[in-house]
C-alpha cells in the first residue's frame, strides 16, 4: 500500500503530535508499506547539476521536518507575495521524489522512514489561511497521479474523502483542546477553525484514529456514528546509553535530588499552580525543581508569577529551556520523581517518556492521563488545589516505598504501549478500512 501522510505540524514548532505523526510514519514502514509526506515548501533546487540539487533538496527536507521552521520560505502574508504566488500558481506545480537515504545526514530525521515526498507549494500556507479550496484540487491530482491508496493526516484537517480519492482518508485526533480550554486569545480563531476541521474530520473520513480512549469518547460526541479506532502511541526506548552526569554536574544537581517536569511551558501545563505548591512543600522536601521546555502560550504570565515568588523558592526552581535528548535523559534518569500537573492531555507522552526512565510519576486525574498512568502514577485529583498538589509532592518526596510500589508497576503499564503492540493496533486498523 502506498500511504502519504499530511499534516499542518510539519510547518510548527515539535510538539506532541509531530512526534504522533513520525511514530505512525515508522509503524507504517514496519508494516511493509510504501511511505511518504507531503511537503508544503516550493522548489528548493537551484538548477545547478542533477547530483547537487538532489543534495539541497534532501537538506532542505530534514530542516522542514526536524524544526517545522516557517520561514523556509515566502509568507503569504504581505500582499506582494500573495499577489506572486497566486499568479504563478505555484500551487498547481505538484511533484514526487523518492528519497535517497544515503543522503540523509540526521539519522534521526523521520525522513530516514520516507520512501517518497509530495511537494504542493503552500499547501499547508493556504489551509491555514483559509484558502483551502485553492489547493485541494492540487492534493486531489497528487493522490492520482502518484497512485495513492491511503493519505493520513496527522491532526484534524479541512479534507474530505472526496478530496483524495480515489484513496481513503484517515484522520487522527489527538486531542480537542482548543475548543475545550481556554488556550488562545479571545479574539483567535483558532477555536472555530479547530471546530470546523474536527467536524469535517470525524463525519467526512473513512477512519478516525485518536491516542486514547478519552479523545475516542470527545470524537463520538461529535459523530455518535464515527468508526474510530484507539491507536495509543508506542512508548519511548529506554534511555540506559544516557549515563553522562555532567548536565547534572554543571547545573549543580544531584542524583535523586531534585523533582523534574519536562513539557512545553504553557499554561496548560498548570506550572503557576505547580509553583504555588512547590513553594509550600519545600521546607519538608528541600529539593530543587527543574523544568525542562520550550515557550509556550501563557508563558510571558508564568515567568510573572515566577518572578513574584519568594527568593528562596524562584532560586530553587531551574529552567533550562530546549536542551539535548543526552541531557533530557541524564536528567529523567536521575531525579527523584517527575511531576507532571497538567489540566488536559490527549495522551500523556511526557508521563511515558518519565516511565522509560524508571521514574516515578506525580500527575493529575484529567484528561487522558490516567490511560497514560495507569497504576504506576500518584494522581492528584483537582490539579488547581494547591493544598492536594503541594501534599502530593511532599508524599511522592518523603515515601520510599510509595516510589517503590510505582516503579513496581511501570513494567506493566510500559507493555501496554510495547512498540510491537502499537504495530499490531496500527496493522488492525489499516486492515479495517479494506485496501488491498
Amino acid at each position: 500500500m502506498k500511504i502519504l501522510f499530511v499534516s499542518t505540524e510539519f510547518e510548527e514548532q515539535a510538539r506532541g503530535i509531530t512526534s504522533i505523526i513520525k511514530t505512525m510514519v515508522s509503524a507504517a514502514k514496519a508494516n511493509g508499506h510504501e511511505v511518504g509526506v507531503l511537503v508544503g515548501y516550493p522548489k528548493s533546487d537551484q538548477g545547478h547539476s542533477e547530483k547537487l540539487d538532489s543534495k539541497v533538496e534532501h537538506l532542505f527536507l530534514q530542516h522542514y521536518l526536524n524544526t517545522g521552521k516557517q520561514n523556509l520560505y515566502p509568507s503569504l502574508r504581505t500582499r506582494k507575495n500573495q499577489i506572486k504566488i497566486l499568479a504563478n500558481q505555484e500551487y498547481t506545480k505538484i511533484k514526487e521524489m523518492r528519497v535517497q537515504h544515503e543522503l540523509i545526514t540526521d539519522k534521526s530525521s523521520m525522513a530516514n522512514s520516507l520512501d517518497f515526498i509530495i511537494k504542493i507549494p503552500y499547501i499547508y500556507r493556504f489551509m491555514n489561511n483559509g484558502l483551502g479550496r485553492l489547493v485541494k484540487p492540487s492534493l486531489k491530482k497528487a493522490v492520482k497521479k502518484y497512485a495513492i491508496d491511503l493519505v493520513i493526516t496527522g491532526a484534524p484537517m479541512d479534507l474530505t474523502k472526496r478530496n483524495v480519492t480515489p484513496a481513503k482518508l484517515v484522520q487522527f485526533v489527538h486531542d480537542t483542546m482548543p475548543i475545550d480550554l481556554l488556550e488562545v486569545p479571545a479574539d483567535n480563531s483558532a477555536p472555530q477553525k479547530f471546530a470546523r476541521s474536527l467536524y469535517v474530520a470525524v463525519t467526512k473520513s473513512d477512519l478516525v484514529l485518536s491516542n486514547s480512549v478519552d479523545t475516542a469518547s470527545k470524537v463520538e460526541e461529535v459523530n455518535p456514528d464515527a468508526k474510530i479506532k484507539v491507536l495509543y502511541s508506542a512508548a519511548p526506548s529506554k534511555p540506559e546509553k544516557y549515563t553522562d552526569t555532567a548536565y547534572l554536574t554543571r547545573k549543580s544537581l544531584e542524583k535523586d535530588r531534585y523533582l523534574l517536569f519536562v513539557s512545553v511551558i504553557e499554561r496548560r501545563k498548570n506550572l503557576s499552580t505547580l509553583f504555588d505548591a512547590y513553594a509550600k512543600a519545600y521546607p519538608k522536601i528541600k529539593l530543587p525543581l527543574v523544568v525542562v521546555g520550550g515557550k509556550g502560550f501563557g508563558y510571558k504570565q508564568i515567568m510573572a508569577h515566577h518572578k513574584d515568588l519568594p527568593d528562596e523558592i524562584r532560586n530553587n526552581i531551574i529552567f533550562t529551556g530546549f536542551i539535548s535528548h543526552a541531557d533530557k535523559h541524564a536528567l529523567m534518569n536521575n531525579a527523584r520523581a517527575f511531576v507532571f500537573p497538567s489540566i488536559y492531555e490527549g495522551l500523556g507522552l511526557p508521563v511515558l517518556e518519565a516511565f522509560a526512565s524508571n521514574l516515578p510519576v506525580l500527575t493529575s486525574n484529567r484528561g487522558a492521563l490516567p490511560e497514560a498512568g495507569g497504576d504506576a502514577a500518584l494522581y492528584i485529583e483537582d490539579p488547581l488545589n494547591t493544598d492536594e498538589l503541594a501534599d502530593g509532592i511532599v508524599r511522592i518526596v518523603e515515601d520510599e516505598k510509595l516510589r517503590q510500589k510505582l516503579r513496581d508497576n511501570i513494567p506493566k503499564q510500559l507493555d501496554m504501549f510495547a512498540k510491537d503492540k502499537y504495530l499490531d493496533r496500527f496493522k488492525e486498523a489499516l486492515d479495517s478500512l479494506g485496501i488491498g
